[in-house]
């Protein structure tokens, strides 16, 4: 995890510009499409808190594996990508695959629905025709496998995958310390924002922090 707090006002400045809701603390991603048949961790999470004055980033992948676009994701209907943009309270703390905390799409605990699209032909790119699904896919924010790899493998199908285990950690446990975090009784939602490369200068260059 990498703090980068110079980006924090510009990026505060975009979310305005768009008309997003600023959270306390809040979640989201840099998605950079290309060489998606390499199977890399190409893409950043990221996490700002308005209340502490940070902007962490790490590495990871907002995409499906080149494994699961290959076969055709689960189901078979396409592996699934997170839409870019904005989507509201889609996530809620919970225990991905009942292992660990984690944030998790869940219609139970009140998550509103993921707006997500299939690479149906799996061609390794998002077409037109290619329409958006409104649902719950349960594409929660994890980490890969304890043992680091260069190579997501079968760590996504269509998730938001942290590559190191010990940033996953830290972004949940930075969003427990927020007031906004009322525990598992009273459930809290937050927000999640994808900037799609090329977006602006600002995002590029966050971007550039890691790759």
């Amino acid at each position: 995890m990498k703090i980068v707090n110079k980006y924090l006002e510009d990026l505060i400045s975009i979310y305005n510009r768009n008309g997003w809701e600023i959270q306390e603390i809040n979640t989201g991603a840099i998605r950079n499409l290309e060489g998606l048949e390499s199977d890399g961790f190409n893409d950043i999470l990221f996490h700002f808190s308005i209340t502490k004055n940070f902007l962490k980033i790490a590495r990871g992948t907002t995409d499906p594996s080149a494994y699961y676009i290959k076969t055709g994701g689960i189901p078979k209907t396409g592996a699934p990508f997170l839409c870019s943009g904005f989507q509201e309270k889609i996530y809620c703390m919970d225990k991905h695959l009942q292992k660990y905390p984690a944030l998790c799409n869940r219609e139970w605990k009140g998550c509103y629905p993921q707006r997500y699209i299939r690479d149906a032909n799996r061609n390794f790119k998002l077409d037109e025709n290619e329409k958006v699904v409104k649902g719950y896919a349960s594409m929660n924010v994890h980490h890969a496998g304890s043992v680091p790899s260069e190579f997501i493998g079968k760590d996504s199908a269509g998730c938001q995958v942290y590559m190191y285990k010990i940033d996953q950690e830290e972004q949940v446990n930075d969003l427990k310390a927020e007031k906004m975090y009322y525990g598992t009784k009273n459930i809290t939602l937050w927000n999640y924002a994808i900037f799609e490369l090329p977006y602006n200068k600002i995002i590029e260059n966050i971007y550039g922090e890691l790759y």
